[in-house]
């Protein structure tokens, strides 16, 4: 019995330790992915944040040094302080600790847009979460013509047609597109004629930069959604409204619009990219808009969720 009492005592000294380490193993993938990984995205949106405020010293802190040059060599604007664009970013999604962020450029009102995937690594410099390295992907821009009749694509990587990288080639027209079409939730025989004196506000899909949102300008302004190889398909139509700006949710999958009326107001709408539907979401503000540059547009990496000014757009019911 002693001898079995001694071997009791022995097998309890070694699991004494061994239950210690594993306690300690547990709590640092507990801290990693209960506590860290919650830290490392609010960082990425602080991050995010302060570019889309335009605040360049609050964005280069995330930054470590390597990455700063990076952002620099690369020509890309940190926080816009001298671009004068509108920006407004999504997050596509994590490998790691790298996040794949779109960067969107635009104009208010103005048909120009551009699209470029930025690849932020982050990593723990002084007990911090900072982005350590950045690299970057082509910059895809589409504008209209001089003449303002025709939209024009720079293709960074040479077109389908053969034309060299950097030649920007047209890929719609204001001819391309209907003379009439039918407002969104209308009776299929009620149509309007699709206002043509201008190309408006555009964007370029977070998932496919083949993919673009347009519209136009005159008395009924019209949105749509067109292709490289100039394939369009209306979504809506206004009457005597400007769009001002047009978003992508990050996933692709919804489209916000801000339309300005005579009235002065101006009114936020969604659009579900799938079946071309307004969403039962809708805001009515003052212009000029309270914010400046564009509300942030974030997602959660998951393709089901994206966040846009800290409120929720998911497939299961939007909130504003």
């Amino acid at each position: 019995m002693k001898g079995g009492g001694d071997i009791a005592v022995r097998a309890i000294r070694w699991l004494i330790p061994l239950a210690v380490l594993g306690l300690i193993a547990w709590g640092g993938w507990h801290t990693a992915t209960v506590t860290g990984r919650p830290a490392l995205h609010l960082a990425l949106e602080a991050f995010l944040d302060a570019r889309l405020r335009r605040d360049e010293p609050a964005a280069r802190r995330f930054l470590a040094a390597g990455a700063r040059r990076q952002f620099t060599d690369a020509g890309e604007p940190l926080a816009g302080v001298s671009n004068p664009h509108w920006t407004y970013f999504a997050t596509r999604g994590w490998s790691g600790p790298v996040v794949t962020v779109v960067a969107h450029q635009g104009y208010t009102g103005q048909p120009f847009a551009s699209y470029r995937e930025e690849y932020l690594t982050w990593g723990r410099v002084g007990g911090e979460w900072r982005i350590t390295g950045a690299r970057f992907g082509p910059r895809y821009i589409l504008e209209a013509t001089r003449d303002g009749t025709a939209l024009e694509y720079n293709y960074p990587n040479g077109s389908p047609t053969g034309s060299p990288p950097g030649s920007p080639q047209p890929v719609l027209r204001l001819t391309d597109l209907p003379a009439e079409f039918t407002p969104a939730g209308a009776a299929p025989e009620i149509r309007f004629g699709v206002g043509p004196d201008r190309f408006g506000p555009l964007a370029i899909s977070p998932t496919d930069p083949r993919l673009f949102a347009f519209a136009t300008g005159g008395v009924h302004g019209f949105l749509g959604l067109a292709d490289v190889t100039g394939k369009v398909r209306g979504l809506d139509l206004y009457f005597e409204g400007d769009a001002l700006e047009i978003r992508w949710s990050a996933d692709g999958r919804y489209l916000l619009t801000d339309i300005l009326f005579p009235s002065g107001d101006v009114r936020t709408v969604v659009y579900d990219v799938a079946s071309g539907a307004r969403l039962p979401v809708e805001r009515l503000r003052a212009y000029p808009l309270p914010l400046a540059p564009s509300p942030l547009i974030l997602g959660s990496g998951n393709g089901r969720h994206s966040t846009r000014a800290g409120r929720s757009y998911s497939s299961d019911g939007l909130t504003v």
